[in-house]
């Protein structure tokens, strides 16, 4: 009986050895078979998110601002931290009149890459704009140019709007001294010469306004485009979301200067339009 109790004995402890030493978890994942699957997941997701920003550009492209919004959002859901997508959402919400959502998007940017000179240059013009009311801000708005110029000093669109900011403030020789800056670097500006001749003329300077004012409309006349080719935000249309964005605040004064045949008379119907209207907006501020 002891016999059989000490075989019994041996084979249960032989047991516990065997299952001790046997391999690992035969149903643990093999490490590359792991690692494998991380990666298919990966790029699932960034055909993913491709798949949906391509559809919310083809959208933007075609003026369909409600559905870009949709698809650009849907967009940043699989990947948040994709700057070009949250930016170009927020220049749909801009399009929609939007403008606080559309502030919302560039600020975000802005706060995680500060060097990021568009969101600063959309931010400048958003507060700039006195038609938004909730929005318009010219402190701000001189605070995001002059960053964006800080970012980025070979471009001349910030020294323009400061130009802008400058005249709606009253201080002309600030704006003569950017206006100048941007003729420096851009001797074909249509509009720097246009409002440095509406500061000669405010000045009482009529000759000196009126040689700048006749250069402006020499360099206005427009240039042949190339056929077969779209700029950018343009569409098949026609409608370009990019140019309406960056109109000018003193684009309806000089847009058609290459139509215009008594440049005398002329000079002096669009200067005293457009002081008026800085008169206007002056009230507001």
């Amino acid at each position: 009986m002891n016999f059989i109790k000490y075989i019994s004995l041996f084979f249960f402890i032989e047991s516990i050895i065997f299952f001790s030493c046997s391999p690992a978890k035969q149903t643990e994942e093999d490490p590359k078979d792991k690692e494998q699957t991380q990666l298919s997941t990966e790029k699932q997701k960034i055909k993913s998110f491709w798949d949906t920003y391509r559809i919310a550009q083809k959208y933007r492209v075609e003026g369909k601002w409600e559905d870009a919004v949709l698809y650009y959002e849907k967009a940043l859901e699989i990947d948040n931290d994709h700057e070009d997508a949250r930016f170009n959402l927020g220049n749909m919400y801009l399009e929609l009149k939007q403008y606080e959502k559309a502030e919302k998007c560039w600020i975000d940017i802005v706060e995680v890459n500060p060097n990021s000179a568009r969101s600063h240059m959309q931010l400048g013009r958003l507060y700039l704009s006195f038609e938004r009311t909730e929005t318009f801000d010219i402190d701000k708005a001189k605070n995001e140019f002059l960053k964006t110029f800080e970012i980025n000093k070979v471009v001349t669109g910030p020294l323009m709007l400061l130009g802008h900011v400058a005249l709606l403030k009253g201080e002309e020789n600030v704006a003569k001294d950017y206006f100048k800056s941007v003729v420096g670097s851009d001797i074909k500006n249509v509009e720097a010469y246009f409002l440095l001749g509406y500061i000669e003329w405010k000045n009482g300077h009529l000759a000196k306004a009126q040689e700048i004012f006749n250069k402006a409309v020499t360099l206005s006349a427009p240039e042949k485009a190339i056929q077969g080719t779209l700029s950018e935000g343009d569409t098949k249309d026609g409608i370009s979301y990019l140019r309406s964005l960056n109109e000018s605040l003193f684009h309806e004064y000089f847009k058609d200067l290459f139509e215009i045949e008594n440049k005398e008379a002329q000079m002096n119907e669009r200067y005293n339009r457009m002081d008026l209207k800085l008169n206007n907006i002056r009230k507001t501020m």
